[in-house]
């Protein structure tokens, strides 16, 4: 699959890659905004969790926040219709149930079984930041629970608003889908 055709596929269903700030805290550090900053950092070098998400599509996503990266054919590592279970091992090696990037995978990916479809991208350039709706938006952070002399710390989801996403990313736009498609809703 060439550049141009895949760009030409998500363009024509208003589609965009995004790896999410998970609900669930995925690896130490993985609080909001640090996990996006990290994964914009180290997008070269490590393959990214994403989803294809477009208007009006049926997934329940794994975050509410993410990074839209560039789509480019040779950065896409893995494709499923469904979550892959995909990880990297400490020594490196990709695992997936995911397959290779082609014209079948890439229809398939519209045709989501069970919660979200699956990309792993690495090395992908970063276009954005996507959000699910302009308000009511939730992401991790690290929360102190209770009071007193013993107080836990605990990694919790927590509103965020538009606002404090562009604080944290000042040097992107911020998308969301509507009902013709991407907008950018960027504060002013």
């Amino acid at each position: 699959m060439t550049d141009s055709e895949l760009c030409r596929y998500l363009d024509d269903r208003k589609a965009l890659i995004v790896h999410f700030s998970h609900y669930a805290n995925m690896r130490a550090g993985g609080e909001f905004p640090a996990d996006l900053q990290a994964a914009i950092e180290n997008a070269d070098k490590w393959a990214l969790s994403s989803c294809v998400v477009w208007a009006g599509h049926p997934m329940e996503l794994p975050g509410d926040v993410g990074i839209i990266f560039e789509p480019c054919a040779s950065n896409v590592v893995s494709v499923k219709n469904e979550d892959s279970g995909s990880s990297t091992t400490q020594d490196g090696d990709e695992r997936s149930s995911g397959g290779p990037l082609t014209v079948e995978s890439l229809g398939q990916t519209f045709n989501v079984v069970g919660r979200y479809n699956e990309w792993r991208v690495k090395g992908g350039t970063v276009r954005g930041i996507y959000v699910r709706s302009q308000s009511g938006l939730q992401a991790k952070r690290k929360q102190v629970i209770g009071g007193g002399p013993a107080p836990i710390e605990d990694i919790s989801l927590v509103e965020v608003t538009l606002a404090e996403i562009h604080a944290a990313f000042p040097a992107l736009r911020i998308y969301t889908h509507g009902s013709h498609g991407v907008h950018d809703i960027t504060p002013d």
